[in-house]
């Protein structure tokens, strides 16, 4: 038992490492997850806009080639040739007869000519301009028509056909897909490194709010084992005005009054022996009592963290000026405001509609104490949303017994409603 506690104490599996592994493993799998979809849209856009540039492209030089091609205009077939080859990308540019006879062949130092059947198009003689990748070229074949059979021509997304024409040539162009890798190899590691810088600022920033949440409980803790130690001279230091703060100083007090009461027993030790006994059987009496105090503290820390953690309803506390000083999980996770947007200040949440039955509830609340049951109300959204609620609030009191705020628990009965 001994061990296990020291194990506890030490930090070793405890709910900050828990805390701080769950956050960096959740963010972790989101930015990838993120990283991963941008990756992939980016490639698909890259390569959309490629085969777009390479159609076009095609489909206007092939008509431009149609009377050269007609009479083996060789000359204006080169002319033709060597403008487009000054595009961006082009690997090389060939034109042949509906034989299969080359009259133009121009290629660049992005592209080496391998063997003819690499020229054999797969659809030259469908109509349609026939799109594909090898060696890291894209290929482009479109059939060249006559130009008296224009009005035959059918244009679609991808292709152009001509209805029951033969071609009398094909224009084939390759176009390079070196500069599209590049580009997705240089997007690829810029949102890896994105995300990184993103991912460790998201983490950083987790591990301060749980760091946040979870220090107290381990001063607590480290407190608790000190106190069952016997210093009871040591003092919880958590500098908070939250509920965190109110148990470190109701820990404190308690640790004050048994420090208090040994003091006083080893001041009556040094009596006659029959004080001695009188007070021996008195000190067996506060044993007790110190121990159901001790018992009912923890009990106390124990309801009090299952009550801020497991609670379904949202649970708020307010000041007597009605400014927020905590909200709890479940008001986040319906209402949408964290913590540190409400902190200090009047939560925006209630209808114009509601207003004048809300200020008289409150007004009666503060002044007369009096306590608010199942009052149905509806109350707004972060992002808009009415919702149906059920109220219940009531008046606390401060160390010194004057009125120290409200507490009001708000239970979303909108499903009850519907």
């Amino acid at each position: 038992m001994e061990t296990l506690q020291q194990g506890i104490f030490s930090g070793k599996f405890g709910l900050r490492h828990k805390s701080i592994l769950a956050s960096i493993f959740i963010i972790s799998g989101i930015v990838a997850i993120l990283s991963a979809y941008f990756i992939s849209t980016q490639a698909k856009l890259v390569r959309t806009e490629l085969y777009y540039r390479a159609t076009s492209l095609t489909k206007n030089f092939a008509y431009n080639c149609e009377y050269s091609v007609l009479l083996e205009d060789i000359r204006s077939l080169e002319l033709l040739t060597a403008g487009i080859m000054k595009e961006e990308g082009i690997a090389f540019v060939r034109i042949q007869t509906s034989e299969g006879r080359v009259l133009v062949n121009q290629t660049t130092p992005l592209f080496f000519e391998e063997e003819d059947r690499i020229f054999d198009s797969p659809a030259k003689n469908t109509g349609e301009i026939s799109l594909f990748e090898k060696n890291d070229i894209l290929f482009a074949y479109l059939p060249v028509l006559k130009p008296s059979d224009e009005s035959l021509y059918v244009v679609t997304d991808n292709s152009i056909k001509k209805e029951s024409v033969s071609p009398i040539g094909m224009v084939i162009i390759g176009f390079s897909l070196e500069k599209t890798r590049e580009l997705l190899v240089s997007t690829i590691k810029s949102t890896i490194i994105i995300s990184l810088v993103i991912g460790l600022i998201v983490i950083a920033i987790s591990l301060l709010v749980v760091r946040s949440f979870v220090q107290p409980l381990s001063e607590l803790a480290k407190g608790t084992r000190e106190i069952s130690l016997g210093n009871l001279s040591y003092r919880v230091k958590i500098p908070r005005n939250d509920e965190l703060g109110y148990l470190a100083s109701s820990f404190n007090e308690m640790a004050g009054d048994l420090e208090s009461n040994r003091r006083e027993i080893e001041e009556y030790s040094l009596n006659l022996e029959q004080k001695v006994r009188k007070r021996t059987e008195e000190l067996q009496i506060r044993e007790e009592e110190y121990k159901k105090l001790y018992q009912q503290s923890r009990k106390a820390e124990e309801v009090y963290r299952s009550l801020i953690h497991s609670s379904a309803d949202a649970i708020v506390i307010y000041d007597m000026k009605g400014k927020v000083s905590y909200i709890s999980p479940a008001f986040t996770q319906i209402f949408g405001w964290t913590p540190e947007e409400l902190k200090g200040i009047h939560i925006p949440f209630v209808p114009e509609s509601e207003a004048g039955a809300t200020m008289a509830i409150i007004k009666d609340l503060l002044e007369q104490g009096t306590p608010c049951h199942d009052f149905e109300t509806k109350r707004l959204t972060k992002d808009g949303r009415l919702l149906d609620i059920s109220i219940s609030a009531s008046r606390f009191n401060d160390y010194d017994g004057n009125p120290g705020g409200m507490l009001v628990i708000l239970r979303d009965v909108s499903a009850v409603s519907y």
